[in-house]
């Protein structure tokens, strides 16, 4: 049994510190997109948006065009906020990719569930992918699967 526990001992420090050695430009994209589906979930619309560029580009599933600009996509999200007053988003199979240790492309599903004024809940799942670069950031089209 100590030898059991010494090991297990062991393999935890191990984890522990890779762990931490491995923290980088991916573990940084998690921690923002974490960031980002907390503060939508509250309803934080500043907090939300603070993270997009000036030239930031949303295609959202249930709009037949693409919003452009941090103005345009603040407004877009407001106006969701304020008829859905409930959200939830809960991201599945989420991919990080890194290039060139700079541009970062995450590629997940969400299952949200929408809730108006009226206690009437939309589910939703969606398909997106998020570029993100040190001087460019923007949301490529959401696909409902």
């Amino acid at each position: 049994m100590r030898q059991y526990l010494k090991y297990l001992v062991a393999f935890s420090f191990l984890l522990a510190a890779s762990s931490s050695a491995s923290s980088g430009p991916s573990e940084e994209i998690a921690q923002l997109m974490q960031q980002l589906d907390q503060t939508f979930d509250e309803g934080n619309l500043d907090a939300y948006m603070a993270p997009y560029a000036e030239n930031a580009v949303f295609a959202p599933p249930n709009v037949p065009f693409r919003i452009e600009g941090k103005d345009a996509l603040w407004a877009y999200y407001a106006g969701v906020m304020e008829t859905f007053p409930t959200h939830r988003v809960s991201p599945r199979q989420t991919t990080i990719q890194i290039y060139d240790g700079r541009t970062a492309v995450v590629s997940r599903y969400d299952h949200a569930v929408f809730v108006d004024r009226n206690s009437v809940a939309t589910p939703r799942l969606v398909s997106r992918s998020v570029r993100r670069t040190p001087s460019v950031s923007s949301e490529f089209p959401a696909r409902a699967p």
